[in-house]
């Protein structure tokens, strides 16, 4: 996989100059080099370095998806047929928007806010969240975009839907 600076060395023109034409900053760019760099990027197969893009820009493209498990419990809320089937939705229609999922299964409220201060998030999904730790969350946002669903079951296997978003609009 080449680099920005390899396609530069192979084109002959500096690492700026590929970066530019790569973020559609094509105005200063003759169309020989163009054609050039254009030619070099698709026969190396350059795919952007996500670490650097994340460095780079205040956007990550990434949507984390949370599922708490009960810490003192053997089993995974993976092994329950009805979040394997959301799970497999959202990361369907997350894909189609053209953002990346990050699944996580925390068994602590530590390791929530842990993982929001960690990565550059553009949205986070919290499933099987206790509420009182969602209303922990909910009063201290870490992330522009705060979009939280928490499914809670109850002894009579009744299905509870709450849903609140800070910051810009929802995931469309």
């Amino acid at each position: 996989m080449a680099t920005i600076k390899e396609i530069a060395a192979k084109t002959g023109v500096s690492a700026t100059t590929v970066s530019n034409v790569l973020h559609g900053r094509t105005a200063k760019v003759s169309a020989a080099k163009l054609k050039k760099i254009q030619s070099a990027i698709e026969a190396e197969k350059y795919t952007p370095n996500m670490g650097a893009v994340l460095l780079a820009h205040s956007v990550s493209r990434i949507i984390g998806v949370i599922v708490y498990m009960d810490p003192r419990s053997d089993e995974t809320v993976f092994e329950d047929p009805f979040t394997g089937a959301m799970i497999g939705a959202l990361e369907r229609k997350i894909r189609e928007s053209g953002y990346y999922m990050m699944l996580y299964a925390a068994r602590e409220p530590q390791e929530i806010f842990k993982l929001i201060q960690n990565w550059k998030l553009d949205g986070l999904l919290l499933f099987w969240v206790p509420i009182e730790i969602c209303s922990v969350v909910q009063k201290k946002p870490m992330c522009p975009l705060f979009l939280s669903i928490v499914i809670l079951m109850t002894t009579d296997w009744f299905i509870i839907i709450s849903a609140w978003m800070i910051g810009r609009e929802p995931i469309r």
